[in-house]
């Protein structure tokens, strides 16, 4: 995908302005009154008549992003595939402001879909602003729409596609990659903290949002423990890797752990050598042959731990490495050996996402392994 830039900056700081290349506004904005999409695509909203189902499900371990998918069924019918079939497929993107949208403790999919804020601002006469988006000759409109505050609140499309999957991946790898152009063209963060989809045959909603974990209870009385320089820099990159919503930072600041702790053990073997010791002798960490024996792992991240069940963790950390690490940390366009991960693909950001849980396992293990050896009991 090519992009053509040959307009003058807009004279107004964040003003929404359109672009002739592969995103081309239309020539007329739609005028409507409402910004964002009907209560219709809310989960639970049937035709001729509304309803909105609760529903209480489990808590992940950790707070994650994750995909809930509810499914509408009739009664005396077959309920409909939650995978999706063939068929015309709508989405909501949803915008946020960045460092304001935390993991949520509950879904509400209508207030969800009529929260979207941003830093962009649209022009006081503009309603809605269409984008064509031209992709290997295919044409798709997007509709960026407006909060009640003037802001850019959502974007929006419908498709066709085979599956709930591909229409997702569809619309992700042709949304994302606006949201990212028009945040470096206006100097303007742009978050977007989850999206719903909806297969219009059957009312079913597929809704992906950042889940708060579960809670801890503080166990009495803490240890007595000596903060090092060094397992302080440990700590600081594992908090880190829990805080934050984007999985690339997540997998980095896990990778940090992970390196971290593998340095400090070759770093202590090489002191005792050089002092005429034997080298210590570490833990030859294995990921577990079952999901039930990880801890604080559970459904929600079980998918990326399948290939790695049994394998030594320099197994698993050398796959991942040529998988994801350099990829996440480099980018390098064109290059032909090697591959950088982007946050506007979708089967890029899954990679991560189901990464990130194995990756967060071997350094939580790698870190309490390392203080037992030194003694210490946290």
């Amino acid at each position: 995908m090519t992009e053509t830039v040959g307009r003058r900056p807009s004279p107004l700081p964040c003003a929404l302005m359109g672009k002739r290349a592969q995103w081309k506004r239309a020539k007329k904005a739609r005028a409507r009154p409402t910004a964002m999409p009907p209560p219709s695509s809310a989960i639970g909203t049937h035709v001729g008549r509304t309803v909105k189902p609760r529903a209480q499900i489990p808590r992940a371990q950790v707070s994650m992003r994750t995909a809930l998918t509810v499914t509408a069924q009739r009664r005396g019918d077959a309920p409909p595939d939650p995978g999706g079939s063939p068929g015309l497929y709508r989405c909501a993107y949803v915008l946020g402001l960045p460092g304001g949208d935390g993991p949520a403790a509950d879904i509400d999919v209508d207030a969800f879909l009529g929260s979207g804020r941003s830093l962009l601002l649209f022009p006081p006469q503009l309603q809605t602003l269409d984008f064509e988006l031209t992709i290997q000759g295919r044409k798709y409109n997007i509709a960026l729409r407006k909060n009640v505050h003037g802001e850019a609140a959502a974007l929006t499309a419908e498709a066709q596609a085979d599956s709930m999957l591909e229409a997702e991946a569809l619309f992700y790898d042709n949304i994302l990659p606006l949201v990212s152009w028009l945040s470096c063209r206006f100097e303007v963060a742009l978050t977007v903290p989850g999206w719903v989809l909806t297969e219009v045959r059957t009312s079913t909603k597929k809704a992906r949002v950042w889940l708060l974990g579960t809670t801890r209870e503080l166990a009495l009385p803490l240890p007595a423990t000596t903060m090092t320089p060094e397992m302080r820099a440990l700590f600081a990159a594992y908090r880190e890797g829990g805080v934050v919503g984007n999985v690339f930072y997540q997998a980095l600041s896990y990778w940090k752990v992970i390196e971290g702790v593998y340095f400090l053990r070759d770093t202590a073997a090489k002191a005792a050598i050089a002092e005429g010791q034997p080298a210590p002798v570490f833990a030859r960490e294995r990921v577990p042959e079952t999901i039930d024996d990880i801890p604080y792992v559970d459904s929600w991240a079980a998918q990326g731990f399948m290939p790695y069940l049994g394998k030594r963790f320099t197994s698993v950390r050398d796959d991942l490495s040529k998988k994801l690490r350099d990829a996440v940390a480099h980018l390098v366009p064109g290059s032909t050996t090697l591959r950088s991960l982007s946050g506007d693909t979708f089967n890029d950001v899954s990679t991560c996402e189901e990464a990130v849980p194995v990756l967060r396992y071997m350094a939580r293990t790698l870190i309490t392994n390392y203080l037992t050896w030194q003694g210490v009991d946290w």
